[in-house]
């Protein structure tokens, strides 16, 4: 009986109360049978003793007849008593009932959910979301409480969505400031080199327009850069524009590329090598996408190197493979597993370097199908590798 009471009452809320509502029926029901038997053996004991016959139990409406039994003063009042009492009791058992059952029912089904929901949304004004809301009870109670904690639980993945929202402007921020410096860079060598030798005749009016062509080109790499960062939210957002070229395009390309390098750190070598073979396959591929991962590796890897940094270009299968070679300190062992984190490493000469070029550079090969390598080279240095999926 225990076991089924327990199993009825973690129902619903309007079988709970139906339980609760029998239940104190059956103990008024209980009492005031009870009640009767005392107040009627009472009365039939009272009347005896006076030796006074009365054919049923007198009832509160008929009090006024006990005046005229001949009884002595004590039983009179006690007579009176028992009848009064017989005749009230069931609602003095209803009320008292009422307010236990009522109580019980409020305390066992009400109160604690309510507690933990104040507490909770209380919390959650303070901006506190660790605090749950789950309350195991089977009833409607139990279900408001897990809204509630459903609700609290959007809060926390929203939470986490502007920060990681946050964390992914921040990144984007840092790509653009990052990737603007090279070209910037560039176009800044270009134009002191003309400054300097046009005026005094010492640079032909040819390379003169060479050099305005290879500016234009710088500029018009910022502005695709720039319109494309401006509608992203996130580096996962950026596109892909396959497009179907020959590789001696993209040559050409990384070939103006690391000319710019080259006027940017004269005192490092850079070399391109490819197999010319290749040269005339045509390919699908994202140039703008190649050429900022191998901005990227270039500025990284031009800023460690001594003397020399080598870019080699193959293409194996259905994949393209871009290698930057430099010969300068290599990698750390801690290097190569945290240097394409964001905000990760130094440059040589104190000059911060918070490696937001090589985590651009991996979520780029990433997004063009491949992945990006870090690797020491046997006769020192050290050697990245992108790669690329172009079919």
């Amino acid at each position: 009986m225990k076991n089924y009471i327990k199993k009825v009452s973690a129902g619903s809320l309007k079988k709970s109360l139906y339980l609760y509502i029998l239940m104190g029926i059956v103990i008024v029901a209980f009492l005031y049978g009870m009640t009767v038997i005392f107040c009627n053996n009472w009365e039939e004991l009272i009347l005896k003793n006076n030796q006074v016959l009365y054919p049923r139990s007198i009832n509160l409406f008929e009090i006024d007849r006990i005046k005229k039994l001949n009884l002595s003063v004590r039983d009179y009042w006690r007579l009176m008593s028992v009848v009064i009492y017989r005749g009230t009791s069931v609602f003095l058992y209803s009320s008292v009932v009422i307010y236990v059952v009522a109580s019980r029912f409020y305390k066992n089904k009400i109160d604690e959910p309510l507690h933990l929901i104040a507490t909770v949304t209380e919390k959650i004004k303070d901006r506190n979301l660790s605090y749950s809301c789950r309350y195991e009870s089977g009833d409607e109670m139990a279900m408001i409480c897990g809204l509630v904690d459903d609700l609290r639980l959007a809060l926390i993945h929203n939470e986490k969505e502007l920060w990681q929202a946050h964390n992914q402007q921040k990144e984007i921020n840092a790509a653009f400031a990052h990737d603007l410096r090279t070209p910037l860079t560039v176009m800044e060598g270009y134009l002191e080199m003309m400054e300097l030798y046009f005026p005094s005749g010492r640079m032909s009016q040819e390379k003169m327009i060479e050099n305005i062509q290879l500016v234009k080109g710088q500029i018009n790499r910022l502005k695709i850069f720039s319109t494309t960062m401006n509608n992203i939210q996130s580096l996962d957002e950026l596109g892909l524009k396959l497009k179907k070229q020959a590789i001696v395009n993209l040559f050409d390309s990384i070939n103006v590329l690391i000319r710019g390098f080259q006027h940017i750190r004269p005192q490092i070598v850079f070399k391109l090598e490819i197999n010319p073979d290749i040269l005339d396959k045509h390919i699908d591929y994202d140039e703008n996408i190649l050429l900022e991962v191998l901005e990227n590796l270039l500025s990284n890897s031009g800023g460690f190197a001594e003397n020399e940094v080598s870019v080699h270009i193959k293409l194996r299968g259905e994949y393209l493979f871009i290698y930057v070679k430099d010969d300068g300190p290599g990698f750390s062992r801690e290097d190569l597993y945290q240097a394409t984190r964001a905000y990760y490493g130094t440059r040589k000469g104190g000059d911060s370097h918070f490696g937001i070029g090589l985590t651009v550079a991996k979520l780029l090969c990433i997004k063009h199908g491949g992945k990006l390598t870090l690797e020491n080279s046997i006769h020192g240095g050290a050697i990245v590798c992108a790669s690329f999926k172009i079919s």
